[in-house]
């Protein structure tokens, strides 16, 4: 009797969980553990009852078996050895076949379709002559539980500006027992006014407690700096090996949006000194956009002046004026005798506008200030100088007359 003892182990080829009408492949390692080689005749059979109906795929470490692979094993399980020629003549070979040399392997691996949707045991056994306690193994499988999770984050808590480039990433966290594919991100709710992108996520599969990031970058629009929270919420899909569809729970992310509306003015005039009654002074009203959302209904409230007139409404472009940008209001106000008195001519007004939500904006008041020539001052000598001339005129002119009218009588 050779001294060989036959040993064997069984594993399941990837992950050890199964989908209802999944094939899940098996591998089986038998190993010659004792001192001889197996003897002529010998094979290595073994027997699993999951087995039956499956596919051999391959046999490594012996050259025939029996079912062949590629073809499906039966009741009788799988047979393996070497086939040798044991005769001294070569012209009348004894082919027999012989299992394994001592301290040499052989691996089975098989397809087996597996159905249900509880746990999964399997025993594989061999038969050989040594001991019987290593003849047999057994592998588990669990049925499939496919789960996601989602987390999703901004890079940033607030919005402050138009055109603010917000980054979101969706952390994808394999958390059932089972492998998932073909990762994608479906967009929820979304308070915001722009357009989100479609999230890009890494391919391939994701292992049980493995995870994956995806992303998406959003442009903030004029209408999401409102004083609202911008909100998002998402959700991620996958499938498993057999097609099956996992779908996680919402995930959201709340951004903080920050309105500062603000108009600057800065009002002047194209003179510097108004020198007298009829004179045309053109104030201009440079109004900027110094917040950081549009303005719209720009206007002009004139306030305290010093002028004697009425100040014209000044007239302004229309249109929303963006963050940054300026516009010129104008006005054309005419002097009157009693603004040419020495004293400056003092104008202040305030710009007002309106943001896309309704609120009124009001900027700083700005003035602008005229000098005026002083009228020309009336004296006594001087009325008594002006009063002399006259008379010596109205004289003159009294002899010329008297002159005339002598000539005409002779």
């Amino acid at each position: 009797m050779c001294d060989y003892d036959l040993s064997v182990a069984k594993s399941v080829v990837g992950e050890p969980v199964y989908e209802d009408g999944q094939t899940v492949t098996y591998s089986v390692t038998v190993t010659n553990e004792g001192a001889d080689d197996m003897a002529i005749g010998d094979t290595v059979s073994l027997v699993d009852d999951l087995a039956v109906g499956g596919t051999l795929v391959s046999v490594e470490g012996l050259d025939t078996s029996v079912p062949a692979a590629g073809e499906a094993i039966t009741a009788a399980g799988i047979e393996a050895y070497d086939s040798i020629d044991v005769s001294d003549d070569p012209e009348t070979p004894d082919v027999r076949h012989r299992g394994l040399a001592a301290g040499d392997s052989v691996t089975f691996v098989y397809d087996v379709v597996v159905t249900g949707t509880e746990p999964v045991t399997n025993t594989v056994t061999i038969t050989d002559r040594g001991s019987e306690e290593n003849n047999t193994a057994s592998a588990e499988i669990q049925p499939a539980a496919p789960s996601l999770g989602l987390v999703k984050s901004a890079d940033t808590e607030d919005i402050t500006e138009i055109g603010q480039k917000v980054t979101y990433s969706f952390v994808v966290t394999n958390t059932g027992n089972i492998s998932v594919d073909n990762i994608s991100i479906a967009e929820g709710e979304f308070s915001g006014a722009g357009e989100l992108p479609t999230p890009e996520c890494p391919t391939g599969p994701v292992a049980p407690g493995e995870s994956v990031t995806c992303t998406a970058v959003y442009t903030v629009v004029a209408e999401d700096i409102t004083g609202e929270d911008l909100t998002n919420t998402a959700t991620a899909a996958g499938e498993t090996p057999m097609g099956h569809p996992v779908v996680s729970e919402e995930s959201a992310a709340a951004l903080e949006s920050v309105p500062a509306p603000e108009l600057t003015l800065v009002k002047t005039a194209d003179a510097n000194t108004v020198t007298h009654a009829g004179q045309k002074v053109t104030y201009s009203f440079e109004v900027t956009n110094t917040g950081n959302i549009p303005l719209d209904d720009i206007a002009i409230d004139e306030g305290a002046f010093s002028g004697t007139g009425e100040l014209p409404t000044p007239k302004c472009p229309t249109g929303t004026v963006d963050p940054g940008e300026s516009i010129t209001c104008t006005s054309v106000y005419t002097a009157l005798p009693g603004d040419v008195t020495g004293k400056p001519l003092t104008n202040t007004a305030t710009a007002t506008g309106v943001t896309l939500y309704g609120a009124d904006v009001v900027s700083n008041a700005s003035t602008a200030e005229l000098a005026s020539t002083a009228p020309l001052a009336v004296t006594g000598g001087q009325s008594l100088a002006a009063w002399s001339i006259g008379a010596v005129l109205a004289l003159g002119l009294g002899g010329t007359a008297l002159l005339l009218a002598r000539r005409r009588q002779a």
